[in-house]
């Protein structure tokens, strides 16, 4: 009975692990041009609109603000806050869980668009469109 449990916790340890290295392969690197940074948080256990968020955010910089992403001016980053590594970014910005953010790096200035986030996640058309608003507000 107690191999079953082993098992299971092993296979979980990699999930959760797995997921997480995962999500900083999808980071972007701030340097001094860097302009605005664009700031994910999850937990290490997503529902189907936490990870929609994030699909639909990497979806309008890739398509939108790709040459802004390839020379540094936009970076995109994801924390896990479960990971004690990303506990004082976290904690910097409230984030507990999902939260959206956007940082613009000349004067500090954070926007939450975590409400934003999960009322439009479903619905591309408004996300892409307010998200981009939201964007060029900030660059």
């Amino acid at each position: 009975m107690k191999f079953p449990i082993f098992i299971l916790s092993l296979i979980a340890l990699f999930f959760v692990f797995g997921n997480s290295a995962q999500a900083q392969t999808l980071n972007t690197k701030t340097t001094a041009s860097t302009q605005l940074e664009v700031i994910y948080f999850h937990s290490a256990h997503r529902c189907k609109t936490c990870n929609q968020i994030e699909k639909m955010t990497k979806k309008v910089l890739q398509e939108n603000y790709a040459e802004e992403m390839k020379n540094g001016k936009i970076a995109f980053k994801t924390y896990n806050v479960d990971e004690a590594a990303n506990e004082k970014i976290a904690e910097s910005y409230e984030a507990a869980g999902s939260a959206l953010f956007l940082n613009q790096t000349k004067n500090s200035k954070r926007t939450d668009l975590t409400s934003f986030g999960f009322t439009n996640a479903f619905n591309e058309t408004v996300f892409t469109q307010k998200l981009q608003s939201y964007i060029a507000e900030q660059l």
